[in-house]
C-alpha cells in the first residue's frame, strides 16, 4: 500500500492516525510500512541531494522525525491536506534548512581572516547592493519590511509573521510578489 492508496482509504489512515495521537508505536511502525514512507522520503532526499549520500540520510532522518512528531502532535488534518501533500510540504522545508545550512557555511569559509576577496569582486558587491537598496525604496512599505527583515537580516518566516502580526502565509506572499517587483526595478 503507497500513501496514495492511504490518502484514499481515509477509514484506515483515520484509524492510524488515532492509534499514533494515543501514543501506540506500532501505529507508527504500520503507517511507515504501509505507506511507503521512508522509501518515499529516501528518494526524494537522494534526488535533490545528489551525490551527498550521508547528508542525504541525514536529511531522510530528520524529515522523518519531523513527521512522526507532527503526526503525534495531530497537527496533520486529513480534511485540509492529503497525507502525501503534508509528507512533501515536511520534506521541502528541511531541504530549505539543510540549503540555508550549506550556504551559511559556505559564506563563512570565504569570510574567514586571511582570505581577502579580489577588490573588483568587492566593487560588484558594492554596486550590486546599492542597485538592490535603491530598488527597495521603489516598493511599498508592507515589501520592503518582509524583504529587508527576510534577507538583509536573515529572518525565519515564522519570526518575520509574528513580528508583524500576520501570518506565515501572508509573509511569503508578500515576500514571493516583493521580489517579483524588485526584478522589475532592478
Amino acid at each position: 500500500m503507497s500513501v496514495a492508496v492511504l490518502d484514499d482509504n481515509r477509514v484506515v489512515l483515520g484509524s492510524l492516525l488515532e492509534r499514533i495521537q494515543s501514543g501506540d508505536r506500532e501505529a507508527e511502525a504500520d503507517l511507515f510500512h504501509q505507506g511507503r514512507i521512508l522509501d518515499r522520503i529516501r528518494g526524494m532526499c537522494y534526488a535533490k541531494l545528489s551525490g551527498a549520500g550521508i547528508d542525504a540520510e541525514d536529511v531522510a532522518a530528520d524529515i522523518a522525525l519531523q513527521f512522526i512528531a507532527c503526526l503525534r502532535e495531530g497537527r496533520y488534518q486529513p480534511e485540509r491536506a492529503r497525507l502525501g501533500s503534508f509528507l512533501y510540504g515536511i520534506s521541502r522545508n528541511k531541504l530549505r534548512e539543510y540549503y540555508r545550512g550549506r550556504h551559511r557555511l559556505h559564506t563563512s569559509l570565504q569570510n574567514e581572516p586571511g582570505v581577502s576577496p579580489n577588490p573588483t569582486e568587492k566593487l560588484e558587491e558594492g554596486e550590486v547592493l546599492r542597485q538592490v537598496r535603491h530598488a527597495l525604496l521603489k516598493l511599498d512599505n508592507q515589501y520592503q519590511q518582509v524583504i529587508i527583515l527576510r534577507y538583509f537580516q536573515e529572518m525565519a518566516i515564522p519570526d518575520i509573521a509574528a513580528e508583524l502580526g500576520l501570518t506565515p502565509t501572508q509573509v511569503y506572499n508578500r515576500i514571493h510578489y516583493g521580489l517579483r517587483l524588485l526584478r522589475e526595478h532592478l
